[in-house]
C-alpha cells in the first residue's frame, strides 16, 4: 500500500467528493452540483509537524460549495443558460484567495450558446 505523506495539506485534502444532479423536462433542465472537501493543513503549516506546531489553528475546516445552473433548449438554434456558482457564498482558505472557490466569491452567470 502506498502512502501520501502530504495528504491533507493545502490543496490536498484527504478526501474531496464532486457530484451532480440534473432534472430535465422537455426544453427546460435544472443542474445542481455539490463539492465537498475534508479539512486540511493551512498554506505554510506542514501537515506532518500540524498539530504539534500550530494545533487546531493550523487547518481549514471542510467546504460545501453549491453550484445550480438552468438551461432552456430554443428549437435548433440556441440554448439559453444561467445560474449561480457558489450559492451558499463560500469563502477561499484565509491562506489561499483562490481554493476551493473562486476569489470572486459567489457569482452569477447568463449565456446564450448558438448552434451551427
Amino acid at each position: 500500500m502506498v502512502v501520501d505523506p502530504e495528504r491533507g495539506s493545502r490543496a490536498r485534502p484527504e478526501w474531496a467528493v464532486t457530484d451532480a444532479a440534473t432534472l430535465g423536462y422537455g426544453p427546460v433542465a435544472l443542474n445542481y452540483t455539490l463539492q465537498w472537501i475534508d479539512s486540511q493543513a493551512l498554506g505554510g503549516v506542514e501537515i506532518e509537524t500540524a498539530d504539534v506546531v500550530a494545533g487546531p489553528a493550523g487547518f481549514a475546516d471542510e467546504k460545501f460549495v453549491h453550484d445550480v445552473s438552468i438551461s432552456y433548449e430554443m428549437e435548433d438554434l440556441a440554448t439559453l443558460y444561467g445560474g449561480v456558482n457558489n450559492l451558499t457564498d463560500v469563502e477561499p482558505y484565509p491562506t489561499n484567495s483562490a481554493y476551493p472557490v473562486s476569489p470572486y466569491g459567489r457569482y452569477f452567470f447568463l449565456g446564450l450558446r448558438l448552434r451551427r
